[in-house]
């Protein structure tokens, strides 16, 4: 029983610092974010633009899928109303 009592607090220490490392991270890339950001953005390169594009497809394509694979899934139990 002990055993098990030092299993379960190693574990929530390790949640702790987990959770302490993502809140440390979470407020450094606050503030660093934008100028990460800026340095890689060049609105010149064919590179960029492409997958722009191309990201703003597949996401439509995604929602398309979606919403024809909801419908057919619910067996007629919807209406417009």
């Amino acid at each position: 029983m002990n055993l098990l009592r030092k299993i379960g607090d190693r574990k929530k220490k390790q949640t702790k610092i987990v959770f302490g490392l993502i809140a440390c991270l979470l407020l450094i890339f606050t503030f660093t974010d934008l100028q990460i950001s800026e340095t890689l953005y060049n609105p010149k390169s064919t590179f960029g633009w492409f997958f722009e594009s191309f990201g703003e497809v597949i996401i439509a394509l995604i929602g398309c899928f979606s919403t024809v694979g909801m419908i057919r899934t619910s067996k007629g139990k919807w209406s417009f109303y």
